[in-house]
């Protein structure tokens, strides 16, 4: 974990502030395919990740797992078999919006997802 999202995560709680506007239009204009949804009066940061089978897709999601039990932080994570996709939501329930935090595992998730080590084999 880094030193970064070790203080963020410390900070957070239901008075946390919400990651500033400029934050998440400079994160979205770096990374387009998050998405930012509402949902139940909260925005959410949401993006589908594709696989070539299905046995990478519960890989990724065992390995994003991990992280967020690492961190202390957890996403909403929604498999689709028949499309061989996961769909990954991060937000913070505390604030009910997102926070900085979330936009900095966001990242990391696109890292995970970039550097999976079984992915020549899985998505062949």
């Amino acid at each position: 974990m880094t030193e970064h999202i070790k203080q963020t995560c410390a900070n957070c709680n239901e008075h946390a502030p919400q990651a500033a506007r400029v934050s998440i239009l400079g994160f979205r204009s770096r990374h387009p395919e998050w998405k930012i949804v509402e949902e139940h009066g909260a925005r959410k940061l949401r993006k589908e990740f594709r696989f070539g089978v299905f046995d990478g897709a519960i890989t990724f999601a065992e390995q994003l797992l991990y992280m967020a039990r690492t961190e202390g932080h957890h996403p909403v994570i929604r498999m689709e078999r028949n499309t061989k996709t996961v769909f990954v939501t991060w937000w913070t329930k505390e604030i009910n919006d997102i926070h900085n935090r979330d936009l900095l595992l966001a990242r990391q998730t696109d890292r995970l997802f970039d550097n999976r080590t079984v992915r020549v084999l899985l998505d062949a």
